[in-house]
C-alpha cells in the first residue's frame, strides 16, 4: 500500500512535495520495522532531504522525519546520532507545538532506550521520569503509553539492580 501510494504521489505531486515526502518517510519507517535497514536507511534519508531542501520544516511531517531518523539510528546500533536526532525531533516539537507535548514523551522513550542498551541507565532513567510525567499530565496515570513508560522505568532500575524502586513501580 504504502509502495502504491508512492507511485502516485510521484506521478500527482513530484518528487519535491511534502507529501510524497511523507509516504516515502512512512515507507523507510516499515523497511526499518522489518528490519530492511538499507532500504529503510535510503527512504528515509531521501524523504529527510526532502524535506529539509523545500523548506518544508514547518510541516508535521518534518517532525515525523526527525523521529523516524533518530529510531533509525537507534536500531542500527548509533547511538550518537540516534541521540542527536532524538535532541532535533523535541526541539521542534517544543517548537511547533509548546514544551511538554506527548510527541516529547515518545521521543524521550527512545532516548531512554538507546541509553538502556548502551548500560547508561542513569540516563535512561532521567528520560523515562520525564516522559512519565509528561504523559501523565496529557493522558493521565491509566493511559497505556504512560503504563509502558512506567514498565520501562521498572526494567532501568532493574538494570541497576535498584529491586527496591523496581518492584513498587
Amino acid at each position: 500500500l504504502l509502495t502504491e501510494a508512492l507511485k502516485v504521489r510521484k506521478e500527482k505531486l513530484g518528487t519535491n512535495h511534502s507529501d510524497y515526502a511523507e509516504t516515502l518517510d512512512w515507507l523507510g519507517y516499515a523497511f526499518l520495522m522489518t528490519n530492511n535497514f538499507d532500504e529503510a536507511s535510503e527512504a528515509l534519508s531521501e524523504a529527510h532531504r526532502i524535506l529539509t531542501e523545500n523548506s518544508y520544516k514547518k510541516k508535521a511531517q518534518y517532525g515525523e522525519s526527525l523521529k523516524h531518523m533518530s529510531h533509525y539510528y537507534a536500531y542500527v546500533g548509533k547511538p550518537v546520532l540516534a541521540d542527536v536526532y532524538g535532541k532535533k525531533t523535541i526541539n521542534y516539537y517544543a517548537t511547533e507545538y509548546g514544551e511538554k507535548h506527548p510527541e516529547d514523551a515518545y521521543v524521550l522513550g527512545t532516548i531512554a532506550y538507546i541509553a538502556n542498551t548502551k548500560g547508561e541507565y542513569k540516563k535512561g532513567i532521567q528520560s523515562l521520569e520525564e516522559a512519565l510525567l509528561i504523559f501523565g499530565n496529557y493522558y493521565g496515570k491509566t493511559h497505556p503509553d504512560y503504563v509502558g513508560i512506567l514498565c520501562n522505568l521498572g526494567m532501568a532500575y532493574q538494570g541497576l539492580k535498584d529491586y527496591d524502586k523496581a518492584i513498587p513501580l
